[in-house]
């Protein structure tokens, strides 16, 4: 004879301390606590404060909320390396104790960061932009096949299909159709 039991693996029950299973205890019903929902409130009022003009630093960070939520990808890594190629390395290298350097000849190698990281920023920003405002514009005009804009519309696929529909209207038509929109 066996001394130990089987353990039922179906049961609702852990034999062993004779409590509920894991999954029986916790609430996977998609709602939140109440210091969740605490929580969930206080992060939406902090985004509201900052994004809505109760904080001093309210146009600036919109502006660069809009856009990095704009253009993502490529543009927020040349973005954040040349912010910290022009902040963090000009530090690192005038402030370097091991470094038998003069402090000018430290200096000298430390300006060059910022202003290295300046071009790199700008040339690199000016052909990314140009490159994706092109093929955004080729895509919504429809001269690739193998895309389709309307599966995914974009914002410039949006912008062109609202202009061609607005010109292709008589101008009561286009009161109708802006007030139909408003």
């Amino acid at each position: 004879m066996s001394i130990i039991k089987p353990i039922q693996l179906t049961s609702q029950y852990n034999p062993i301390n004779k409590q509920p299973n894991f999954a029986q205890r916790q609430n996977f019903s998609g709602s939140l606590s109440k210091k969740g929902k605490q929580v969930l409130k206080a992060v939406e009022q902090e985004i509201d404060v900052t994004l809505n003009g109760k904080n001093f630093l309210n146009w600036p960070l919109k502006k660069i909320a809009n856009f990095l939520g704009e253009h993502d990808g490529e543009i927020q890594t040349t973005l954040l390396n040349a912010l910290f190629t022009g902040t963090l390395a000009y530090y690192v290298i005038a402030h370097n104790p091991l470094s038998n350097k003069s402090k000018e000849d430290k200096k000298y190698s430390a300006l060059r960061q910022p202003v290295s990281a300046l071009i790199a920023a700008s040339g690199g920003l000016a052909m990314t932009l140009g490159i994706n405002k092109y093929m955004d514009r080729i895509i919504s005009e429809g001269h690739i096949e193998a895309v389709d804009g309307r599966l995914q519309p974009g914002k410039g696929y949006l912008t062109d299909q609202f202009k061609r529909e607005y010109k292709s209207k008589t101008p009561q038509e286009q009161t109708a159709f802006l007030e139909g929109i408003y």
